[in-house]
């Protein structure tokens, strides 16, 4: 019995913790920033901006399509400064897709 609780208490640990991950750039884990790629998105102040290229009615093959357009606020999680580890880290992945 006590095997058979545990193993339940396990399960909706995974299920809470599963559910909670797309919520935690909202509590400060950022997606990444348009700073990134500063030539595509040099002037861009408004969520309008970063949706018509990444709506839902876009093009995917032109950039990556969002997965959240009921959000607001684009830039509050996509606009964060780059550092040195965001750079390797883009250029390590740029090499991988041709």
């Amino acid at each position: 019995m006590v095997f058979f609780v545990k193993r339940v208490f396990l399960l909706a640990l995974i299920i809470t913790v599963s559910a909670c991950i797309p919520g935690l750039y909202y509590f400060g884990f950022h997606g990444p920033s348009i700073r990134l790629t500063p030539e595509e998105h040099e002037g861009f102040t408004e969520d309008e901006e970063c949706l018509e290229c990444h709506g839902k009615e876009s093009d995917p093959d032109e950039a990556p399509l969002s997965t959240h357009y009921g959000f607001h606020g684009c830039l509050k999680c996509h606009n964060d400064e780059v550092t040195n580890a965001d750079l390797i880290k883009r250029s390590d992945t740029s090499d991988q897709n041709p």
